[in-house]
């Protein structure tokens, strides 16, 4: 991409004709879109575009007049017109390009009185939005009022969308309700497989979740102090605000009945703090998250704070689709209000949809409901639980004022998907700030603690996450090449460690293999053993086989001199990816993708299959049965004959 920008600047160079620039211009954005790239990158290399033929012309001396950008300079970049979209302040008379202003094109339609952050500080005058909406009314008038909650246009207009689409939200089929904690198969979930959404609709004692019940929004401020500065996100460009607020200000805000701009609050980190003393998270977000086995306590990398959040926010804000950081799993207790979720499903067309909605500079224009088959509407209220696994599109829309209570959290069982969405957050460019703290320290620490705890000596539990582990070895084995930015973290063996996986990897596929082998009565189950050192040291090589009690013994690690570092890795450049796992093959790499039967079947089949092995051999059939089977093939060896006879192939 750098390349091309390189070229064009030196086509620029050629020629001072402003019509020329905007042709290169739209080629650009045309060419970029279609293969991808992110509109924030697009905007930045046509602004270097512009930048660059401006440079030509001020050093041009037979430039025409009719050529040459207007000598005036606006914006507070105190720039000229480069022929973009700009937008006048109502109050100081001066123009502001929008990219500069954070106003879209799109935005700015909905505008009525445009008032600059200047301006607006000085004088205290706002933005006036248009007051009638754009497009179609709801079906229901009543749902969306313009009150002052709904008085911003693209507020307006997003909800719009939601009542609009009533229809095509699916009940919640793939959610589990369940009254109390004692229903919940959390075992299962836990050790098994968990792969949907899961409700509870009333918090018990075995839930293990604790909030000290005097929470409240003043109880918070108390907590964390007048002067504690928050993340803010404005509702209408869903983008966080350039200058901070205060705990006090926002609270404030909150219990104000008129709001001019609807301001929501999803990301305040507490764990660390005095409100953190006061919240306990659901035991089984504590037993499933692998921060607290994994990550080191004498690690140099500051561990990661994820573990609560708090999120605020008046009626109707909204935060627009997204999957949470890093993959990760995400409960959510409503103490106060509603939420109303609108989820779908991760499969791998709907990863590839996601990631060419967020490249595409039309996003903020487009729903991405529309976009995918199957979205489904979920409501969370006041005193209920929500469980969010890994990977789930989701869209989130307050229905009262709320105060939620929350915590993300990564397990072992959904590696595979937490490694896609991370490549889905390379593809799209997401900011480090906006991803899960230092991720790939955390899968190094992970890949160190499979190959040392006996739990994953189990075969068992190992086949639970081999196609995580399949795709983690990928991602180790790039991020030890000499070039990478994410090298393992002082104190482990990285080395080590893919060797370890790579025989952990060998034998489940040996067993599966000879499973199937022996399901079909062809072979009897090769003898494998489990690799446990991650120093990369050979162990004592012992015999060891497959007996009736189904035990595995320990094994040598292969060794690395004969194990080359990048020999089972199914690429050998960033852009020679394995389909099975790139989202971007979309339904395709669903379709092809060799299946599997899920371990604990499998496991099961194979006890079985070497339970039958035990039991004596039937008898042989009798002369008169075996006749009766003879004359049957024989009628239908004829039937046959007849029939491609009759259709000439024969």
């Amino acid at each position: 991409m750098r390349d091309v920008t390189l070229m064009l600047h030196v086509t620029i160079q050629r020629s001072s004709s402003r019509f020329l620039v905007r042709a290169v211009t739209s080629v650009v954005t045309d060419c970029f879109c279609d293969l991808g790239v992110c509109g924030n990158s697009v905007q930045r290399i046509i602004y270097e575009i512009n930048c660059s033929w401006l440079n030509v012309i001020m050093d041009s001396d037979d430039a025409t007049g009719a050529d040459v950008v207007d000598d005036n300079v606006f914006c507070v970049c105190r720039g000229p017109d480069y022929g973009l979209f700009m937008i006048a302040c109502s109050v100081c008379d001066d123009w502001f390009h929008g990219s500069c202003v954070n106003v879209s094109e799109l935005e700015g339609q909905t505008i009525d009185e445009y008032v600059c952050d200047a301006c607006e500080r000085s004088t205290g005058q706002r933005t006036v939005w248009k007051s009638q909406h754009n497009g179609p009314a709801p079906e229901d008038p009543g749902d969306v009022k313009s009150d002052g909650a709904l008085s911003h246009v693209l507020g307006i207009k997003h909800i719009q969308r939601l009542r609009m689409r009533e229809a095509q939200f699916k009940a919640p089929k793939p959610v589990k309700v369940y009254d109390t904690w004692a229903s919940v198969p959390a075992n299962a979930y836990l050790h098994e497989s968990w792969k949907t959404p899961f409700l509870v609709k009333r918090k018990t004692e075995e839930m293990g979740l604790s909030i000290d019940p005097s929470i409240s929004y003043d109880r918070v401020l108390e907590l964390l102090g007048d002067d504690f500065v928050i993340p803010v996100i404005d509702v209408s460009s869903q983008a966080t605000m350039r200058e901070k607020m205060t705990l006090r200000d926002y609270v404030n805000y909150l219990k104000t009945d008129e709001k001019e701009k609807l301001y929501n609050v999803i990301s305040i980190e507490f764990s660390q703090t005095e409100l953190g003393k006061l919240v306990v998270a659901p035991k089984f977000a504590r037993d499933a998250d692998l921060l607290s086995t994994c990550w080191p306590e004498d690690s140099e990398i500051d561990t990661p704070a994820v573990l609560y959040y708090l999120l605020m926010g008046p009626k109707h804000a909204w935060t627009d689709f997204h999957i949470d950081f890093g993959g990760t799993s995400v409960w959510y207790h409503v103490f106060k209000g509603q939420k109303i979720f609108y989820i779908i499903k991760p499969t791998p067309h709907n990863l590839k949809k996601y990631q060419d909605w967020c490249n595409s500079p039309k996003q903020s224009d487009t729903f991405f409901a529309d976009l995918v088959s199957n979205c489904y509407k979920m409501c969370v209220n006041e005193g209920e639980t929500v469980f969010i696994p890994s990977g789930w599109i989701h869209c989130v829309e307050t229905g009262a004022d709320s105060l939620v209570v929350g915590g993300n959290f990564l397990t072992s069982l959904a590696l595979e998907m937490q490694l896609r969405v991370y490549q889905v957050e390379v593809n799209t460019m997401v900011g480090a700030h906006f991803r899960y703290p230092n991720f790939e320290a955390f899968m190094w620490y992970f890949a160190d603690f499979v190959c040392k705890d006996a739990e994953y000596d189990d075969l068992k539990q190992l086949l639970r996450i081999e196609d995580g582990l399949s795709l983690l070895l990928i991602y180790l084995k790039r991020w030890m090449k000499p070039d990478s930015e994410t090298p393992p973290p002082v104190g482990i063996n990285g080395k080590g460690i893919i060797s370890n996986l790579t025989a952990k990897l060998k034998v489940c596929k040996a067993f599966r293999q000879d499973t199937l082998a022996i399901l079909a009565g062809t072979s009897k189950l090769a003898s494998a053993k489990l690799p446990r050192s991650s120093s990369g040291s050979p162990a004592p090589d012992t015999a060891s086989s497959f007996d009736d009690t189904s035990a595995w013994e320990d094994a040598s690690v292969v060794d690395e001199a004969s194990e080359p570092l990048e020999s089972d890795s199914p690429f050998t450049s960033d852009s020679d990816q394995d389909p099975s796992w790139d989202p971007s093959m979309g339904e395709k790499a669903e379709r092809e993708r060799p299946s599997r039967r899920s371990p604990s079947k499998l496991a099961q089949a194979s006890s079985d299959a070497f339970e039958s092995a035990k039991k004596p051999k039937r008898e042989p059939v009798s002369a008169e049965r075996a006749s009766k089977k003879a004359s049957q093939s024989k009628a239908k060896s004829v039937k046959k004959s007849r029939f491609l006879k009759m259709i000439g192939r024969k």
